[in-house]
């Protein structure tokens, strides 16, 4: 009953009789308050006001719900049907009560009514408020209700609209998937909103109020997709948009105003991302220029807004040059001189003083004062203390007053400021208060801005660290590695991930060393885990998502958009599937500690204060961690730069005397007590976090008494198996590529290109790959050999086969890791190439080549090399080398590998580990005896003899250089 009144036929009647109804009621009963005392009717004392209060707290709630600017929950509803209705029954039990002489029988009907006008009421309350969506304009000022108006919206233009009703539906959508674009994590909405704003513009006279309106809304659009994602993509077309809409416009509109402001924004955008200095510098006068010419434009109304966003620009452009903040801090005050009787409007002008002043306050902390007199001295400190009082000041006024925008750049304003007067006075704020602000701005920031809670989360840990308390370094590390994931997950230009990534380096080292120290080793090992390989976890997730995609016929977004591009579209896609079927998002111990199903799981790392390594035993047991106290980050970058140094050809010192040097140094420093903690023979999982990454950890080993020969050193690998993996997750999925691929037939591609360089050909490339290819077919297998390879022959052959073995040259650029190459017969197989070639589960790969290990030195913990290319396009596991490789030892090591793993049955990294053992301990006659024509035997048979009795592959730099990664 209740939807039929509410339908389109049955609203045309009962929508009037409501009206008449309460018109008639309240008329009867207004007569009665007005010639009938109180005496009469003793209830009215309390009764009366109450209805009146009643009614027009309802009315004011209505008149919100329905032209207001946000959606209210069921609830409010509710409540005003509530109030009205009360209001309705104590009217109406006046008039009634009145003409029928006090009738028992008139409690009763007006009892019914208020039940039934309750309901009532509050679905046409829900109704109009719907109806607003679609007949007027609406502004959504907090995210809470944009996810309300956005399902509106869709409900609305879900059925059948006449034009300008679907119009305006579609411009308020449009809004709302702005707003919760720029609040939540949710800003796959910015392609819709993008190609709605541009079908209707396409549609709409360029001279009118309503297209310019529009073109700021696409502006916007494109200033949240550059903030988030950091794509540029549309933005400049878009402003030009904006200008050419206005164009014929009058000039009350101020239109040229709207739009210098428009690419004063646009060019300090582009200042925070140019590369260059130079670059940089001249988008931020454009930015400036841009701005002033808005302040000249700019009628009295807007001079506040624009003389602020003029400071603004000035503010920014200072860096270490403070020419231009006296003069930012003028128009500041100008701004808030004309709103000085306007806390709310002056929130703003608030917020940019309180940032002006913070900058002049960390300048001045930041000068050399040793040459400056005790009264000069104490003026500098004076100045400071003013300059941080009132930054705190205005910054806490902004908080209070101000919008969410400004409410989250004046926390992180009051935050900064207080922790500078903590660690600059003795009279400051305590770490305490320093601390709840910090925690309150974060908590702000993270809904707003991503790349502004990054940028807050690291000014945090930096204090954490200076005043060194565990508990506190503990919070500010949890939020950094909370948000550096989220914020990577939102980059789908590659450059704007590195950018993430690069800012973030190193830092989950310190994360895991402040939370180990107050005793929380789950949570270190969770921090350890999402700051190892984020960008390959993340596209883990993405190629498993893909599927889906494809299935719903959504991957192939490629096509004409001007202001999205098919990388955003497709990222856009992703991540609704994402949300809709929460893969990827939170990693918890128990997930991690499920990955040490065969062995043990060990991060090691190295922080500011020294380093250490968490055990997490077989079977996901509680975590264990030894503290290795001389592995401190300065000395293992320092062995890292000498390290990959010596990969320079010509390098002095060579590289086999370097590498000599660093293995007992390793050892000394904290592997040999790592060893002793671990189950000897167990397979142990490497998972080395920041420099450590760069370095052979599982080659480390020393003499066991001082001057011992090698053949007396102890190592890592003597003790324990070794192998890497970039983290746990990455090594889950690499297990269950491995399952996949056993299931099927395996067939085996090998490759030589013994004369790609010919300065420096491979005697025994070719026969490396004879011997392999027929241990393999003996067994019954499948494979193919491509003879002096070819880069267009590898990459057709790559995608037929589960296993690759490489024979040939390899180059690292530890500097630019994507140039990384195995050098084929026609040139060089860069590293970017590969991960061109589909993902598809793989078994193996080995790269019998040189430092075909080595990992990019620019972002160490995202483990970008060749090992980690192949296993992201599916290998599970990867054999690889960390130097230069000896042709001769290559070809016993693998030939022994092979042999181990396909013939006795061992699992591949267990198979390396016994082929390293049995080859360093080997004699040149049992190698001769095993591969013959592979050394040279001496003719003379005494010579022969002795020469049959040495071990020439005893030396570290020889056996130990292949590393396995993965399953």
């Amino acid at each position: 009953m209740l939807r039929a009144m509410l339908s389109a036929p049955g609203r045309r009647l009962t929508m009037p009789v409501i009206g008449a109804g309460f018109a008639g009621t309240w008329g009867m009963g207004l007569n009665i308050l007005l010639h009938r005392s109180y005496g009469e009717h003793p209830w009215t004392a309390w009764a009366a006001p109450s209805a009146g209060l009643a009614l027009g707290v309802g009315m004011l709630l209505i008149l919100r719900i329905v032209v207001g600017d946000h959606r209210p929950r069921p609830a409010m509803r509710w409540a005003v049907a509530v109030l009205v209705c009360w209001s309705q029954a104590v009217v109406l039990h006046l008039a009634l009560d009145e003409m029928s002489g006090r009738s028992p029988a008139v409690t009763w009907l007006v009892i019914a009514t208020f039940v039934a006008g309750v309901p009532l009421l509050q679905a046409w309350f829900g109704r109009m408020q719907r109806r607003s969506v679609r007949d007027s304009p609406r502004s959504i000022a907090e995210e809470r209700h944009a996810a309300g108006l956005v399902a509106d919206c869709e409900r609305i233009l879900a059925g059948p609209l006449k034009p300008k009703h679907r119009r305006q539906a579609e411009r308020n959508l449009v809004q709302a998937l702005i707003t919760q674009a720029m609040h939540t994590d949710q800003s796959d909405g910015l392609v819709r909103a993008t190609d709605l704003l541009q079908r209707q513009l396409a549609g709409e006279d360029r001279g009118t109020l309503d297209a310019l309106l529009l073109a700021e809304a696409l502006v916007a659009a494109m200033d949240r997709k550059a903030d988030k994602h950091g794509d540029l993509q549309g933005y400049a077309e878009a402003l030009e948009i904006l200008a050419q809409t206005g164009a014929s416009l009058p000039p009350e509109c101020n239109v040229e105003m709207r739009v210098c402001r428009a690419r004063a924004l646009y060019h300090f955008t582009m200042a925070g991302r140019a590369g260059p200095p130079e670059q940089a510098s001249q988008h931020a006068d454009l930015a400036v220029a841009m701005a002033r010419r808005a302040v000249e434009l700019a009628p009295r109304a807007h001079q506040p807004d624009v003389y602020t966003d003029l400071a603004y620009c000035l503010g920014r452009r200072c860096g270490d040059d403070l020419s231009d903040l006296d003069e930012a801090v003028e128009w500041c005050e100008r701004a808030r001189q004309r709103l000085r009787r306007r806390p709310r409007e002056r929130a703003w002008a608030d917020t940019v003083l309180a940032e002006l002043h913070l900058v002049g306050a960390k300048a001045l902390d930041a000068r050399d004062l040793s040459g400056l007199s005790d009264a000069d001295q104490q003026e500098v400190a004076d100045t400071v203390a003013q300059s941080l009082m009132t930054a705190i000041l205005l910054s806490e006024q902004a908080v209070k007053y101000g919008g969410s925008g400004h409410r989250r750049l004046a926390r992180g304003h009051l935050a900064r400021a207080m922790a500078l007067a903590e660690r600059r006075f003795h009279d400051g704020p305590s770490q305490e208060q320093v601390a709840a602000a910090w925690r309150a701005a974060a908590e702000e920031t993270r809904r707003y801005s991503l790349p502004a809670h990054l940028d807050l989360s690291l000014d945090w840990t930096l204090w954490t660290l200076a005043v060194e308390v565990p508990e506190l370094c503990v919070e500010a590390f949890t939020e950094l590695m909370r948000v550096v994931p989220q914020l990577t997950g939102a980059q789908y230009l590659p450059e704007e991930r590195d950018r993430v990534l690069l800012t973030a380096q190193h830092v989950a080292a310190e994360a895991g060393y402040w939370l180990l120290l107050a005793g929380r080793e789950r949570e270190a090992v969770v921090a350890l885990e999402l700051g190892r390989a984020v960008a390959m976890s993340e596209d883990l997730v993405r190629n498993r998502l893909l599927p889906s995609l494809a299935a719903r016929g959504a991957v192939d977004r490629a096509g004409s958009h001007a202001f999205s591009s098919p990388a955003q579209r497709v990222w856009a896609d992703l991540d609704r599937l994402r949300r809709e079927t929460g893969a990827g998002r939170d990693v918890d111990f128990a997930q991690i500690a499920a990955a040490a199903v065969d062995g043990p799981l060990v991060y090691l790392a190295s922080a500011g204060q020294g380093g250490y390594a968490v055990i997490i035993p077989v079977g996901g047991g509680e975590p264990a961690w030894r503290r290795l106290p001389d592995l401190t980050d300065e000395r293992v970058r320092e062995q890292a730069d000498r390290y990959l140094a010596a990969m320079r050809p010509g390098a002095d010192p060579p590289q086999r005397e370097v590498v000599h040097h660093l293995l007992p140094w390793l050892w000394e420093h904290g592997l040999r007590d790592l060893a002793a903690e671990l189950p000897a023979g167990a397979l142990v999982t490497l998972v080395p976090v920041g420099v450590l990454g760069l370095l052979p950890v599982h080659a480390a080993g020393g003499p066991a008494a001082p001057g011992a020969p090698f053949a007396d050193w102890d190592f890592l690998l003597d003790r324990v198996l070794v192998r890497y993996a970039p983290n746990a997750r990455i090594l889950a999925e690499a297990r269950r590529r491995a399952a996949e691929c056993e299931n099927r037939p395996l067939t085996l591609l090998t490759m030589d290109a013994p004369d790609a360089l010919p300065d420096s050909p491979l005697r025994y490339a070719r026969h490396e790959t004879a011997v392999i290819a027929a241990r393999w077919r003996a067994g019954g297998n499948t494979g193919v050999t491509l003879p002096d390879a070819s880069g267009p022959q590898v990459l057709a052959a790559l995608p037929r086969h589960s296993v690759w073995h490489w024979s040939c040259h390899a180059q690292a650029w530890p500097d630019d890791i994507l140039q990384s190459a195995l050098h084929l017969q026609d040139g060089p197989l860069r590293l970017r190439d590969l991960l061109d070639v589909p993902e598809s589960p793989r078994r193996l790969a080995v790269l019998s080549a040189c430092d075909s290990h080595v990992t990019g030195r620019t972002l160490p913990d995202e483990a970008v090399s060749l090992p980690g290319g192949l296993m992201q396009i599916g290998v599970a596991g990867v054999v690889a080398t960390y130097w230069r490789a000896h042709d001769q030892a290559a070809v016993f090591v693998t030939a022994k590998f092979y042999e181990l793993w396909r013939e006795r049955g061992l699992p591949p990294p267990a198979a390396l580990a016994h082929a390293q053992r049995w080859l360093r301990r080997a004699t040149q006659g049992e190698l001769d005896a095993y591969l013959p024509g592979v050394l040279i035997r001496p003719k003379d048979p005494v010579h022969a003899e002795r020469w049959s009795a040495q071990r020439v592959f005893d030396v570290p730099y020889r056996w130990a250089l292949f590393a396995f990664s993965g399953v």
